[in-house]
């Protein structure tokens, strides 16, 4: 109970001093769907704006004729008794014009379609052409913008985890002959982290998936260029990696970007942005990150604890908190608009929201309130982050006596020793807790 208190303490004084020193999210009066799990939106180039959901045994989706404002009351489109929901195992849905397609895990892997806007659906249709190989349950669902989608999932017909995917042209009436589009040279992919695959503009598609090479988790990609059949060479994502024995749960998020794309994901408790190729760059502490393109911007979304946080990509914007309690989010962005609506679990609901642009926090109230004076013992060490543990003293009307991590410079940490005193001023930043003015006393 005193590590529960001492750590919703700490969450809490996050949120008050990270509120002084960042950008306040604007969001709309929000829309709630009881009992709905793993929300999943989805749009048209008319401004339609579509959500799908499970409830148990069944599959929802509902129609918004005003980008998101209102939502219509939703239709069930099947009932399956071995649906499959929870850690970003769910319905998945596109749509074009009119047209929608909707896939969805239950033992095999099933597709269902509309051609009036959600109205009524078709008889469910069998994607995998191997009867449960696709039991796992996690899957993605990619649409061209001419309207032919692609379909991937992780796959168990062969023994080991491995990527397989599908086409079709008719709207999901038929699919095409199922294709392993990635196998490990020696054993499985990971086995419960979610693939994804999207579609730019051009029509070139990249696929990506957690890897499990040589123990380690890191995230790869492959891209398809347009007009072709074929994938190029995979290729390991950032130049980190992640030695670890178990799956994460956490595939990470895919966007288009111009006539190349943005990758977001996790290594290690902390979100990662990497463009193929390119180099990392470390975005946040947190899981489970999510992202979507307007005109203007990129957004993301990540849970950091319990909470929902969103940034802009490609501004030097800090993150900001988006909802003190909420996980699993999924971005759409509006057509033609710079506005991005955002779904996540609250509880056994959930949310619908407008994330509209950041109002700048006044700099006068950014820079007040922001550093707390610090006294504690240094218990640990962590050169390779610049970081010391440090069990300090209370600090009256913000914080309980805890052991905490702080970065602090390169003089502080080449002066620390072991069971030294050590006082200074501490700061919350957007990943991490900053220690400043250190000033270390003699070891006990």
């Amino acid at each position: 109970m005193k590590r529960f208190i001492a750590l919703r303490t700490f969450l809490c004084l996050t949120l008050a001093i990270a509120s002084c020193v960042v950008c306040t999210p604007r969001t709309r009066a929000a829309t709630e769907f009881p009992a709905a799990a793993q929300p999943q939106l989805a749009t048209a180039t008319n401004g339609r704006v579509w959500l799908t959901y499970g409830s148990g045994k069944d599959i929802f989706v509902a129609r918004s004729r005003d980008a998101g404002a209102t939502f219509e009351a939703p239709v069930r489109v099947a009932t399956l008794p071995a649906l499959q929901l929870g850690m970003r195992r769910g319905p998945r849905l596109t749509a074009f014009g009119d047209h929608l397609v909707l896939t969805a895990m239950a033992g095999d892997f099933f597709a269902f379609h509309s051609n009036d806007g959600g109205t009524t659906w078709s008889a469910p249709v069998r994607i995998n052409d191997a009867p449960g190989a696709t039991r796992e349950g996690l899957h993605d669902l990619a649409l061209t913008p001419d309207g032919r989608l692609f379909a991937l999932w992780l796959d168990l017909r062969a023994g080991p985890m491995q990527l397989c995917a599908a086409e079709s042209i008719d709207h999901g009436a038929i699919w095409s002959p199922n294709e392993v589009v990635y196998r490990a040279p020696a054993g499985p992919i990971c086995t419960c982290c979610q693939p994804t695959a999207r579609f730019n503009t051009r029509g070139d598609l990249c696929i990506m998936w957690r890897n499990d090479l040589d123990g380690a988790r890191d995230m790869w990609s492959a891209v398809r260029p347009a007009g072709s059949t074929t994938f190029g060479p995979a290729a390991k994502l950032g130049q980190g990696t992640w030695p670890l024995k178990a799956c994460p749960m956490d595939g990470g998020s895919l966007v288009p970007s111009g006539d190349t794309f943005t990758t977001l994901w996790q290594r290690d408790g902390a979100i990662f942005v990497a463009r193929p190729g390119a180099p990392e760059r470390r975005l946040a502490l947190g899981k489970q990150p999510v992202a979507a393109s307007t005109p203007t911007r990129t957004v993301a979304v990540w849970q950091q604890g319990s909470e929902l946080w969103t940034t802009t990509l490609d501004r030097d914007a800090a993150p900001t908190l988006l909802a003190p309690a909420g996980r699993f989010a999924s971005l759409v962005a509006i057509p033609g608009t710079d506005h991005v609506l955002v779904a996540y679990e609250k509880g056994p609901a959930s949310i619908v929201t407008r994330l509209d642009q950041p109002t700048p926090t006044p700099p006068a109230a950014a820079a007040a309130s922001k550093r707390y004076a610090l006294r504690g013992v240094i218990v640990a060490i962590d050169a390779g982050k610049s970081a010391l543990r440090i069990k300090h003293e209370e600090i009256p009307g913000v914080m309980r006596a805890m052991t905490m991590q702080f970065r602090v410079d390169a003089t502080a940490l080449q002066a620390a020793q072991v069971g030294a005193t050590i006082t200074g001023l501490m700061s919350r930043q957007p990943d991490h807790w900053l220690l400043e003015d250190v000033k270390i006393g003699a070891a006990n």
